[in-house]
């Protein structure tokens, strides 16, 4: 760890492994403790044209549930939303859904919403919204077939790794490489800074 950075009890409250890698970045300590929330539940009943507050709210309620049994700690919870043309377009777990996600992303612009919150002591102490902007190539089927062959990002909100060769589907981006994989790690940075779960010395 960074000679200079003291930390307290961290928990991330997923079990991403992008999330999980871009923590380790940072050279903290934590643990991995996915939470358990019913995502439905909160989404149904949501009518607001913002999306971003839905991520929000979803984001307070994983770091909510995993403070509950681990007040002690500072829980970092973290919901995206994979957004075009104010529909949200969820993990598509099978290659047909993929297909048909990236046909329709293929030559338009979407968002990637990150919303993060930390919770301490069974309260939200800090959150914050990060959006991304991002305008996909023309692409031919052929072309998305090869991809999703290759990667296989089925388990990816929008049907493709960004960290990996996901890069190349893109020809303009405006944000953060971060939020697209899940944490805005500047603004993060300065969260668990401001609420205490870190300090530099």
């Amino acid at each position: 760890m960074f000679e200079v950075l003291h930390q307290k009890a961290i928990i991330l409250a997923s079990a991403s492994e992008p999330r999980k890698r871009l923590l380790r970045s940072l050279g903290l300590r934590f643990e991995s403790i996915p939470a358990d929330i019913d995502e439905t539940a909160i989404k149904q009943p949501y009518s607001g044209d913002d999306l971003s507050i839905l991520a929000q709210q979803l984001s307070n309620a994983k770091a909510l549930k995993v403070s509950q049994n681990y007040p002690d700690a500072f829980v970092i919870g973290a919901d995206q939303l994979c957004v075009f043309e104010q529909c949200i377009f969820g993990k598509p777990h099978t290659h047909q859904r993929a297909m048909e996600h990236l046909r329709q992303l293929q030559g338009n612009s979407h968002q990637q919403i990150c919303a993060m919150s930390i919770a301490h002591h069974g309260s939200i102490v800090w959150q914050a919204v990060d959006i991304v902007y991002l305008w996909m190539r023309k692409l031919s089927d052929s072309v998305i077939e090869h991809y999703l062959q290759t990667e296989q990002p089925y388990q990816s909100c929008g049907a493709y790794h960004f960290e990996g060769m996901g890069k190349w589907l893109f020809e303009q981006v405006e944000g953060s490489d971060t939020s697209i994989q899940g944490l805005a790690l500047t603004l993060l940075i300065n969260g668990l800074i401001e609420c205490g779960a870190v300090e530099l010395n």
